[in-house]
């Protein structure tokens, strides 16, 4: 099991470049074609080998590479390619065959999913685990073939002394879900592992697109055809994200033209010759693709308002002073992706003060932020990245817990935004071989390219002898485990609660963020990065996206007495969760000897002064067909106790189209029968009480309007 799924980090800085020319000629419509050997770092700096790559000349500025050359240094077997009698060519790995035509610019796969399973090169990488072995793709049902014209989006696929070739940037693409791609800079070719960025440990540190202002006019067109088929093809749509909606309908140039006139804006700046146009294009983007973390379409402007010195920073700077700063809403938008982090910090800040009573058995110094905490019957294992050392510090934890006689083992992922897949694979194969003959679990995810569903086994090294066998049958610990989630337990952190509900572990605290899609790590051609959602959606036992999060069994989540927002604390009283663990193991409290006790006073509850109002929006008929749409937003003050909003009533002809969030937002979902008029909704905001105070509702009635 080798995917990566958590949110990307920065990496920049400089490079220089060299290679070889060879000129010669070949075919490809109305186009010169030179060959020349190109220098290729195979992974590393201290690793080069020389490939012929050819040039376009009306693309001199971006390498095609052959097909088999790059297939072979991003697998660990190596495909073969043969001309066949029509023209086209058959490229073969262990796993399947792609037949290209060059001619008409298409590809076509009996099975991708097949032909791009076939064993990454991961050597020395984060995704090099040796605790999990992950088996073939197991199809569920009638599968279906892909087809993928590129000719749609004006890229070639050159024919060339009996190979094929494409596009470094444009292959790196439609392979990038392996985690390894390629980048050509300047006259050479740098093959990377994407797992690599994540980690912050790339050897590739390229500033130089940040310190360009001019766009050559072959890459601006490559780089918007290239995004054009990234998000029309390989991007997953997760439900999250505002656009994700019209993306199933429309292209995204359609898209773009389309949903807001913020998009019509990055439109028009991406096509821009000028760079710092250009990141101020994907900044507009990053708002509408938002998903929680996976898609940063907006990298490079995100990037560029943190790399002081260069060309771009400078002018963004010179710009942003100027009072009639037409982007100045795009540039915003990358600043707050900046500002995200800061409650990821803040929860775990909250975390450390709430266990500071707890005894601190160990506190690994890792990437994973491990820490295993111990109070009473209660084990709690808190760690904060899925890296490959989370795996040993969770198994050191368990043999701890079972040494100390601990009843209760709780996984805390509270403040986890995701990491390596493999991770998750070992901690639901041990905490699921209650009957000690199994270390085997699976994943299920679907191809939203195809619509093909498969499941993919894991054999997992559960005694970590470094050897998987049957021995790993034999182990397990017998607590009653949960796991305590918050909205920051994305990716990874969201999948693995996600897929112990499945299995029948309780869930507490608050419900998990999402992230349903595994990520997808690209280069431009002009060598920034960025990274999708891709189209591995994983999926539950019941063909459920979980890119809503998993189910609670207990919300220990409440309103903020003074109205502030969420109060967080409950995440973490042990002892009051531990309640909570046995009741859902349906164990029962030991019995305690009577008491004496005086007897209580009774304090009548004072009436709740909740005050509840509502500012209604004006939903635009063109658009609520098309998306997702805010109606009405309710504000609520002086609340005692946890809130609650339901939907009372309202015309059946809109009512199923209606949702209302846990904060009080109105929303028309997707409604492509929409007809104008003025709708009344009713709502019933709840405060439920506390000691002090009696539970209210409160009716509030909106008229919602949509023209």
């Amino acid at each position: 099991m080798k995917k990566v799924l958590s949110p990307i980090s920065v990496v920049l800085a400089l490079l220089i470049l060299i290679s070889a020319a060879l000129p010669m000629t070949a075919s490809a419509a109305e186009d010169e074609i030179s060959a020349k050997d190109t220098t290729a770092y195979i992974y590393s700096m201290d690793k080069t080998e020389t490939l012929k790559c050819v040039f376009k000349s009306s693309m001199p500025d971006m390498a095609f590479i052959s097909t088999v050359d790059y297939l072979k240094r991003i697998y660990v077997d190596e495909p073969t390619e043969v001309k066949n009698a029509d023209g086209t060519y058959t490229v073969t790995n262990p796993k399947g065959t792609m037949v290209i035509d060059p001619q008409k610019d298409t590809i076509h796969f009996d099975s991708f999913e097949d032909f791009v399973s076939a064993k990454e090169n991961a050597e020395g990488t984060e995704l090099d685990v040796d605790y999990v072995k992950e088996y073939a793709p197991v199809n569920e049902g009638e599968i279906k073939g892909l087809d993928l014209d590129f000719s749609t989006y004006k890229i070639d696929i050159i024919e060339y002394d009996g190979k094929t070739y494409f596009p470094v940037s444009t292959i790196g693409l439609l392979f990038g879900a392996t985690y390894n791609t390629a980048v050509y800079c300047e006259d050479e070719v740098y093959f990377i592992h994407s797992s690599d960025i994540v980690m912050r440990d790339c050897y590739f540190k390229n500033s130089t697109p940040y310190n360009t202002l001019k766009r050559s006019k072959d890459l601006v067109e490559l780089s918007y055809n290239d995004l054009c088929f990234a998000v029309d093809k390989l991007y997953g749509r997760p439900a999250r994200a505002e656009i994700a909606s019209l993306l199933e309908e429309k292209s995204f140039d359609e898209a773009l033209d389309e949903y807001n006139d913020d998009t019509r804006r990055a439109k028009e700046l991406l096509l821009s010759e000028n760079m710092v146009d250009y990141v101020l294009g994907t900044a507009y983007l990053g708002k509408v693709f938002s998903d929680g973390g996976h898609t940063a379409v907006n990298y490079p402007a995100v990037l560029s308002f943190i790399t002081p010195g260069t060309a771009v920073y400078n002018e963004l700077g010179r710009l942003a002073e100027s009072e009639d700063f037409r982007d100045r809403t795009a540039a915003n938008y990358a600043m707050s992706t900046l500002a995200s982090s800061q409650k990821s910090k803040t929860m775990a800040e909250l975390r450390s003060d709430k266990y500071k009573d707890y005894d601190l058995v160990k506190s690994w110094d890792d990437k994973s932020v491990s820490k295993l905490y111990v109070t009473g019957d209660t084990a709690v294992f808190a760690f904060d990245s899925f890296v490959n050392e989370a795996v040993y510090n969770f198994k050191w934890s368990l043999d701890y817990a079972k040494e100390k006689g601990i009843k209760r083992f709780v996984i805390d992922i509270s403040c986890n935004s995701g990491g390596n897949a493999a991770v998750v694979m070992y901690i639901v194969a041990m905490i699921t071989n209650k009957n000690k003959d199994s270390n085997v679990t699976s994943y299920r995810k679907i191809q939203t390219l195809t619509g093909n569903i498969t499941r993919i086994d894991n054999e997992v090294d559960l005694n970590l002898d470094g050897d998987i066998n049957d021995l790993d049958k034999s182990v397990y610990y017998d607590f009653e485990y949960a796991f305590i989630t918050s909205n920051i337990s994305y990716s990874c952190g969201n999948l693995l609660p996600c897929i112990a509900k499945d299995e029948g572990f309780p869930i507490l605290g608050e419900r998990s963020g999402g992230g349903a899609c595994s990520l997808l790590i690209a280069y431009t051609p002009e060598t920034f990065f960025y990274s999708l959602s891709s189209y591995n959606k994983f999926i539950t036992k019941d063909n459920k996206d979980v890119d809503n999060g998993a189910e609670l069994d207990y919300d220990l989540t409440k309103q903020a007495s003074d109205g502030s927002g969420i109060d967080y604390s409950g995440l973490y009283d042990v002892a009051a969760y531990s309640k909570m663990i046995d009741e859902f193991y349906g164990v029962k409290p030991a019995d305690e000897p009577a008491k004496d006790e005086p007897a209580k006073t009774v304090t009548k509850k004072k009436a709740n002064p909740i005050k509840v109002t509502a500012k209604t929006k004006t939903v635009k008929l063109k658009k609520v067909k098309k998306a997702a749409q805010k109606a009405a937003t309710f504000t609520v003050k002086k609340a005692q106790g946890k809130l609650s909003f339901k939907i009372k009533s309202a015309k059946k002809a809109i009512k199923k189209y209606l949702t209302i969030s846990k904060k009080g937002v109105l929303k028309i979902k997707k409604w492509k029968k929409a007809k104008k008029g003025k709708y009344t909704i009713k709502v019933t905001v709840k405060a439920n009480g506390n000691a002090n105070y009696k539970s209210k509702s409160v009716v509030k009635t909106v008229k919602v309007k949509v023209k």
